[in-house]
């Protein structure tokens, strides 16, 4: 249809252009009023031409395209591969623009069910399925056209996935050029309806998705309808899924479902960040990543699903993912979280909290995907790494063994003063000093390790057993390190 709601219907007729079916159409206005009479499309006769599928631009002018039976290659025919894709191409006044053209540049085996659309411009694309020419039965393949007619670029394949048959193609077209086809293909169940969108350069808004979420038995003969800006919608037919309450021989055979889509000018752009709250971490303490995931783009992202496979040296604590609108499960280690939809400019967080088993470094990888596959030069941002140090645990100051806080030695130097570790000091380490026991030992703890890094150097007392053992360290520190080290955050052990 234009834009002023002229129309025109293209059929098959048995017999009428004296050989076999033949192509036929009528222009109408838009208040239903015919234009002219019927007219013969196909100029070649012979056999049988069948299969109709028109589109129209902004002004009126139109294409149809079509099956026809042994015209395309003599030789491919003779060995019983019969049919190809012609059309011919249409002025709004209803004159030809040219010759019926053969559509198919591969003509072994059949070459059946077209399908055609045209932007407001006059540029078009004709998708078929052709028999054995993805490596498997039936794959689906379409052409470019611009609006004088010339290809606008080589036949391409479709699906991605070549197992078993795709068949029955549908294509729609918005405006600007961007377009996308459906077709019926595998999913877990038999046939599954499919769809992949295209920018209108030509190249794929991302890989083919399955339509269908009811996967059981068929969904077949698909029928997609795009309008101006882009939306589209997408309908099949689907086997005994009305109603699974009432038996076999009472259900309906099959009903008719459809799935609407938002703009296909409209792209999805997601971007994932994924952070922790601080690094290094203690081992033994609960610290939080944050997936942070957006969409940058103008569409409504569809579907989301988020996936972080936790590092190895962490255990799951607990996550807030019901609170920003997600889904969260925990399998083999893995958070798996989704949700339906991600608006435009719309940000999520979801705080994860772990706790920190093993001393090292800890990494691993989050990615962010959704339903509609985006443009492929934006795709590496939905995904995002991150690296966490884990560092052991410090001790107290106020620590035991020989000395008290203020261990053997004076103000930076060895000698004997107030803070020395002779007899009786109210802080030695000596016998007698307040803050240790009269053998210098631990509370009765034999023994401790320490490690502390001072300027990049590390001083290491070493001891074992005791209550110290495992990740508890006692650390003995001379008051000159005490000083040094007051007021950093933390040792580094």
């Amino acid at each position: 249809m234009d834009t002023d709601g002229d129309f025109i219907i293209a059929w098959q007729s048995a017999a009428q252009d004296g050989s076999d079916l033949g192509i036929y159409a009528q222009r109408y206005r838009a208040n239903g009023t015919k234009v002219g009479i019927e007219f013969l499309v196909n100029t070649t006769t012979e056999n049988g031409q069948a299969e109709p599928n028109i589109a129209m631009d902004a002004d009126g002018d139109f294409v149809i395209a079509w099956q026809s039976n042994l015209q395309d290659d003599v030789v491919a025919n003779s060995a019983g591969n019969a049919y190809g894709i012609y059309a011919q191409r249409y002025r709004a006044n209803g004159t030809r623009a040219g010759d019926e053209f053969l559509v198919n540049t591969y003509t072994t085996e059949n070459q059946t069910e077209p399908s055609v659309a045209m932007d407001a411009d006059g540029n078009f694309v004709i998708a078929w399925e052709s028999g054995g020419q993805d490596g498997r039965e039936f794959g689906i393949y379409a052409q470019r056209y611009r609006a004088d007619g010339t290809r606008a670029d080589t036949e391409f394949l479709v699906n991605t996935t070549t197992e078993n048959s795709e068949e029955n193609p549908s294509i729609a077209m918005d405006a600007d050029g961007g377009f996308v086809i459906a077709w019926q293909g595998q999913d877990v169940d038999r046939d599954g309806v499919y769809t992949r969108r295209y920018q209108a350069d030509g190249t794929p808004a991302g890989v083919e998705f399955l339509v269908n979420t009811s996967t059981a038995d068929f969904q077949r003969n698909t029928s997609v309808a795009m309008d101006a800006d882009g939306d589209f919608v997408i309908a099949w037919e689907s086997r005994h899924q009305d109603d699974d309450t009432v038996a076999d021989d009472e259900r309906r055979f099959e009903d008719v479902y459809a799935q609407r889509y938002e703009g296909m000018g409209n792209f999805v752009d997601l971007n994932l960040v994924l952070q922790d709250d601080s690094d290094p971490v203690t081992v033994g303490d609960n610290f939080i990543y944050s997936l942070i995931s957006s969409n940058n783009g103008n569409g409504i992202a569809l579907d989301i699903n988020l996936s972080q496979p936790l590092p190895l040296g962490v255990t799951y604590v607990s996550d807030d993912s019901a609170a920003a609108g997600w889904r969260c499960a925990l399998t083999a280690s893995t958070l798996n979280c989704a949700r339906s939809r991600l608006a435009v400019g719309e940000t999520t967080t979801i705080n994860v909290t772990v706790t920190a088993d093993t001393i090292g470094q800890l990494s691993h990888t989050a990615v962010l995907t959704a339903a509609q596959a985006e443009v492929i030069t934006n795709v590496m941002d939905n995904l995002d790494s991150e690296t966490t140090q884990v560092v052991a645990a410090s001790g107290g100051d106020d620590s035991g063994g020989s000395g008290g806080d203020d261990s053997s030695g004076g103000d930076d130097s060895g000698g004997s003063g107030d803070d020395s570790s002779g007899s009786g000091g109210d802080d030695s380490g000596g016998s007698g000093g307040d803050d240790s026991d009269d053998s210098g030992s631990s509370s009765g703890n034999s023994s401790a390790v320490a490690v502390v890094a001072v300027a990049g150097a590390a001083a290491v007392a070493a001891g074992g057993g005791g209550a110290f053992s495992g990740l508890s360290l006692l650390l003995f520190l001379p008051l000159y390190l005490r000083r040094r080290l007051l007021g950093k955050p933390k040792l580094s052990l």
